[in-house]
C-alpha cells in the first residue's frame, strides 16, 4: 500500500511537497482547475525540482481544457525533470469545466482524447481530429531533452460510473476515486475487473 497527499496547485507550495516527501508520502496529486488555481504543470515542475522520490501526478487533467497533444507534451515535459515518477491522472472536468459553465466531458469524447494522449506518450504516431480536419501527429524531438518518454507515464482514470469503470479496466493504468465506502469500492473493483478481463488484461494490474 502507498500513501498520497493532494494539493491545490499553488506555484509557491513546493516546500509543502518536499515536506510530504520527507514525511514518507509516496504520491503528490495536484488539482488541474484553471479558473481556480495556479497552472498544474508549472506547479509540478517546481515541485519536481524540490523533490527526489515522491511521485507527482495531475489530479486530474481534463481533456478539452487543453488539446490532447498539449496534455501529453506537458506531462512528458515534467517527466524530463522527474523521470520515472510522473503520472497523468485524467477526469471529465467536474470542476475545471463547470467553473466555465460547461458540462463534464462525455465519456466517448474522453476516450478519444485519452487514446491520443496514450499513443503520444508511447512515442507513436496517431490520428488527431481538430477543426474538422484529421492529421497524423507525433511528439517530435523525443531524444533531445525536451521531454521524457523513456519511462512509462501511467494514465490513471478518475472513474465512478459503470461505463467509465469498465473503460478504466480495459484501457487505463490505474483507477482514481475518493470519498468512497468500502462496499462501493468493492463494486467499482468488480466493474474494473470485468472491463480488464474483456480486454484480455489482468484485473490486479489496474490498481486503485
Amino acid at each position: 500500500m502507498e500513501f498520497g497527499v493532494t494539493f491545490t496547485s499553488r506555484i509557491g507550495d513546493d516546500d509543502l511537497v518536499a515536506m510530504a516527501e520527507s514525511l514518507g508520502y509516496d504520491q503528490a496529486w495536484f488539482f488541474d482547475s484553471q479558473m481556480l488555481y495556479s497552472d498544474v504543470y508549472a506547479t509540478m515542475a517546481v515541485a519536481a525540482r524540490a523533490t527526489r522520490r515522491i511521485r507527482l501526478a495531475t489530479g486530474v487533467a481534463v481533456p478539452t481544457t487543453r488539446l490532447a497533444p498539449v496534455i501529453a507534451h506537458s506531462i512528458a515535459t515534467i517527466a524530463a525533470i522527474a523521470p520515472g515518477r510522473v503520472e497523468l491522472g485524467v477526469g471529465n472536468g467536474n470542476t475545471a469545466r463547470l467553473t466555465m459553465g460547461l458540462r463534464p466531458v462525455p465519456l466517448n469524447r474522453m476516450k478519444r482524447e485519452i487514446r491520443i494522449i496514450q499513443a503520444l506518450l508511447r512515442g507513436e504516431d496517431t490520428l488527431f481530429d481538430v477543426e474538422g480536419e484529421t492529421h497524423l501527429i507525433r511528439l517530435l524531438h523525443q531524444n533531445h531533452g525536451f521531454i521524457d518518454l523513456s519511462h512509462k507515464i501511467p494514465v490513471t482514470l478518475s472513474a465512478f460510473g459503470p461505463q467509465t469503470l469498465d473503460y478504466c479496466g480495459a484501457e487505463c493504468d490505474a483507477h482514481l476515486t475518493w470519498n468512497i465506502t468500502p462496499s462501493a469500492l468493492r463494486a467499482a473493483r468488480l466493474q474494473i475487473s470485468t472491463g480488464a478481463i474483456r480486454a484480455g488484461r489482468k484485473p490486479l494490474s489496474i490498481p486503485s
